[in-house]
């Protein structure tokens, strides 16, 4: 999407205004496209996407847990001012409450009948620059125990990158098997049961490649629908399972 294009380059390119009470510049590293969009299981008729912005302003975990609200106020004030955007629609949501917490927005475009709604979440860049396929260096994690930060899953931005590689270099037909996942889930699920506790994509990702795993040995040669069928049944006793990557 174009909107897309132009957001990652306003995001790159334009300066911050410095919030109160923080030292540091703050500009942008990098920004990854995380989730379904990131790791190539997207559907043809999402129109969800997540960002991940790394910042130089955080420069340990401690940083990012100090500052992660202010940055957040940062980056609304700063979509404010892209003229591009605005004309495209762009609608700000507000800061929505998650792990970790983050912006929310939609921009309208030519290009889809629906709007766009966009997550954004600034962290900090822990593996630095890494290599693809890479493992981060023991003292990342070192690190990450000592900051002692009371709501697990905080700082997981921070690790986007390996999460995303993890699905993004599975085999093709298991991500065909995940899309299908996905579809049924929120088509069938989600959109039958809005107020239940349903789990995040991402565990029911890891649900489904478990799955392939175990039940084929990691074959890349399987039937689709059996594969379907599997996740089902593993879903029905959700509480015997703890999913993590």
């Amino acid at each position: 999407w174009v909107c897309l294009v132009r957001l990652e380059q306003f995001l790159r390119e334009e300066p911050f205004q410095r919030e109160h009470g923080m030292d540091q510049e703050v500009r942008v590293l990098k920004v990854v496209k995380v989730g379904s969009f990131g790791n190539g299981t997207a559907l043809r008729s999402s129109t969800e996407v997540e960002l991940v912005v790394f910042l130089s302003c955080f420069r340990s975990f401690q940083e990012e847990a100090e500052h992660h609200h202010a940055v957040l106020r940062l980056i609304w004030k700063k979509l404010w001012h892209c003229q591009d955007l605005l004309a495209l629609g762009l609608e700000v949501i507000g800061v929505v409450q998650g792990v970790p917490d983050a912006l929310v927005f939609t921009i309208q475009t030519m290009e889809t009948a629906e709007p766009i709604t966009i997550t954004i979440v600034p962290a900090y860049r822990a593996m630095g620059h890494s290599i693809p396929n890479s493992q981060p260096h023991p003292v990342v994690y070192e690190s990450l125990i000592e900051a002692c930060n009371s709501y697990p899953g905080n700082f997981s931005a921070s690790f986007c990158e390996l999460q995303r590689n993890f699905v993004k270099h599975q085999p093709t037909k298991l991500k065909s098997l995940l899309r299908l996942v996905k579809h049924w889930y929120l088509q069938y699920v989600k959109a039958r049961c809005p107020r239940a506790m349903l789990p995040p994509l991402y565990a029911l990702e890891l649900l489904t490649i478990y799955a392939w795993e175990m039940g084929t040995q990691e074959d890349k040669n399987f039937r689709l629908e059996e594969g379907l069928t599997t996740v089902m049944e593993l879903l029905q006793e959700y509480d015997l399972f703890c999913i993590y990557w």
